[in-house]
């Protein structure tokens, strides 16, 4: 993937992103997510549910070009990531509508950004 660089991501996030089965594409959709909040809230991950309460909008080539399988030529990978998500309850109305993905966060997975942590976190590579 190129994604060239490094996040923190809180352990209530990733022990709830761990607790299911999840296809490499939807675990690439989350690797992106992750990395564009981090980003976006400059590494207070607890400031997501306040910036992302409502729907959120991005560019699908944003997120291709940073954890998109190299040799996609369209965004497939992406919707069957972003249903898979929404099966599970992670995303909430997610759709693609041309170039730009929107969605919502579920509450728990909002939730999970502000579940006291133990003390441990992950640093992603």
């Amino acid at each position: 993937m190129p994604i060239n660089d490094r996040y923190i991501a809180p352990e209530p996030v990733l022990r709830f992103l761990a607790d299911g089965d999840r296809t490499f594409l939807a675990l690439r959709l989350i690797h992106g997510l992750l990395f564009a909040f981090d980003r976006t809230v400059k590494g207070q991950m607890k400031l997501v549910p306040s910036i992302f309460p409502k729907e959120h909008r991005c560019r699908a080539s944003l997120i291709s070009a940073a954890v998109g399988p190299e040799t996609a030529r369209d965004n497939r990978w992406l919707r069957s990531a972003c249903d898979e998500l929404a099966s599970q309850n992670i995303l909430h109305s997610v759709e693609i509508e041309g170039k730009t993905v929107r969605f919502k966060l579920s509450k728990k997975f909002a939730d999970s950004f502000l579940t006291p942590s133990s003390g441990s976190v992950a640093q992603i590579a």
